[in-house]
């Protein structure tokens, strides 16, 4: 589900509610690198703010992400506003070189469609 589509949760009055302004600042990330024949499905997608795409998005590696969400099992829920709710997983990946620690939030659908695609490659 795209972001403009679930323009209701999003928090009111935060930087990203705008459309215009979502589509300047979020990126898709492909794990696998789409021009290395990397799958053009969500299985492969992160959504990245620009500063983290830029920064990160060439770590952040398919291998990396299937076994921090394989080795975290616990749920959590994010919560917008008063009325909606979105359960999940959070994951951290630390950044080779830096040390720096990426942390990222699949919804269960994302979690699940990421982990069916682990051997499957288009």
């Amino acid at each position: 589900m795209s972001l403009s589509s679930r323009r209701g949760s999003l928090q009111v009055g935060s930087y990203i509610e705008p459309e215009e302004v979502r589509r300047s600042v979020v990126h898709a990330h492909h794990a696998d690198p789409v021009e290395a024949s990397g799958a053009r499905h969500a299985g492969n997608l992160l959504l990245l703010c620009k500063l983290h795409h830029d920064n990160y998005g060439g770590q952040l590696t398919r291998i990396g992400v299937t076994t921090a969400l394989q080795n975290n099992t616990k749920g959590v829920s994010i919560c917008f506003g008063e009325d909606s709710q979105v359960d999940g997983r959070r994951i951290e990946l630390t950044i080779s070189g830096t040390g720096e620690v990426v942390k990222l939030f699949f919804t269960d659908q994302h979690v699940e469609y990421w982990l069916s695609q682990e051997t499957t490659r288009d």
